[in-house]
């Protein structure tokens, strides 16, 4: 497990995904984080490893997480949340990641990366996509992958639903065989 003084590695974006946004939402005290392309971009003031204190505060807990980047290579998002200490966060939570099916690029490596902090004796994190994920993107949290609730297909949207104590998983048409 990283410790909070070991950062994921961070690689360079285009100007256009650091444009992204990041949007926190509350209701029934229920936390969700929609972000964009890139996210978190502005939340160090320089290009050093420190961040916002305030905007470190803000997003907990989070029950529902839009991935940045499509989970692809943006440590800055993942990063964000790790010193926010999401990782240490009880309350169940799903993350979500919109990409194409049999995408060669996510979810990447540093996305497992994140992943693996975020893993605990008893597991309160569950992963939905909108495309297939290739085996060995997930191979190592395949676990954490919500279960299918409908026939299996190679993309389809995701929808969850909460009743006031719970978050149910109403949709998600993709298994990883």
């Amino acid at each position: 497990m990283l410790m909070f003084s070991q950062l994921l590695p961070t690689k360079s974006i285009t100007p256009s995904n650091q444009l992204s946004y990041v949007a926190r939402f509350q209701f029934e005290e229920q936390g969700l984080l929609v972000s964009g392309d890139a996210g978190c971009v502005d939340f160090s003031p320089s290009r050093g490893n420190k961040f916002y204190k305030d905007l470190l505060n803000a997003p907990l807990p989070l029950h529902v997480i839009q991935v940045a980047h499509h989970g692809g290579n943006n440590a800055k998002f993942y990063n964000v949340l790790l010193k926010a200490k999401y990782d240490e966060q009880s309350a169940e939570s799903f993350l979500l990641l919109s990409h194409a099916s049999n995408d060669g690029h996510r979810p990447s490596d540093i996305f497992g990366q994140f992943v693996a902090n975020l893993r605990k004796d008893v597991d309160n994190v569950q992963i939905l996509f909108t495309g297939v994920p290739r085996k060995k993107y997930v191979k190592d949290f395949r676990t954490l992958i919500a279960q299918r609730t409908e026939p299996r297909m190679p993309a389809g949207d995701i929808r969850l639903s909460f009743d006031g104590h719970n978050w149910k998983v109403r949709k998600h048409a993709i298994e990883v065989l």
